[in-house]
């Protein structure tokens, strides 16, 4: 007799996007794509944390549901201009929310982490990755964030995120390879970057 998965349920309230009923998941393999997108998440954007706070507990919730450490998110002030955001996603977990509780929000579950010893050929170093990051950022800034990413992959074998705004009143959640994450601004530009690799 094959196993059944247990299922997990979750009650979102009424004022998420989803129809008011029992969301029904496996606890092997958390929600789907589209439950992902519309988990009640309202309550964890708390205005007496800071954003850092905020995202730190939105990962967890998410990290919880899936047992893993793969959820990243980008938040800031709904007022500010948004971060653009070159990214390794799982398929279509992703979730935009403009305008929760006074928050900007970008969430999305990151493609698993490879570890260096995966790779057969020149390993990528991480005393080159801020050299880089704001190498390609600087040439590419006016160019999508997607051309910027790119670039970094090519150097560092894949895996590389990165987030680029025009003010620093951005934070960013996100777990990364040691060694491999960046937070600069772009000289003589109001540009800030944040890029890490998996």
């Amino acid at each position: 007799m094959a196993a059944v998965a247990k299922k997990k349920k979750y009650n979102p309230d009424d004022d998420n996007k989803d129809s008011g009923g029992m969301l029904t998941f496996s606890a092997k393999d958390g929600p789907t794509e589209q439950q992902f997108k519309k988990l009640k998440i309202s309550q964890l954007v708390d205005k007496s944390k800071n954003n850092y706070e905020i995202a730190k507990s939105i990962c967890a919730f998410y990290d919880d549901l899936y047992n893993d450490t793969d959820t990243v998110c980008i938040i800031t002030d709904t007022e500010l201009a948004h971060p653009a955001v070159g990214a390794w996603a799982k398929g279509d977990y992703q979730r935009m929310e403009k305008n929760m509780n006074g928050k900007y929000l970008f969430i999305y579950r990151a493609s698993k982490h490879e570890k260096q010893s995966v790779f057969k050929t020149a390993k990528p170093k991480p005393d080159k990755f801020k050299a880089k990051v704001e190498e390609y950022a600087n040439a590419y800034y006016k160019k999508k964030i997607e051309v910027t990413a790119e670039a970094l992959d090519k150097d560092f074998v894949g895996g590389c995120h990165i987030v680029r705004c025009s003010h620093s009143k951005f934070d960013v959640f996100c777990r990364f390879n040691d060694g491999f994450q960046v937070e600069t601004k772009l000289p003589n530009k109001e540009i800030y970057i944040v890029a890490w690799r998996r």
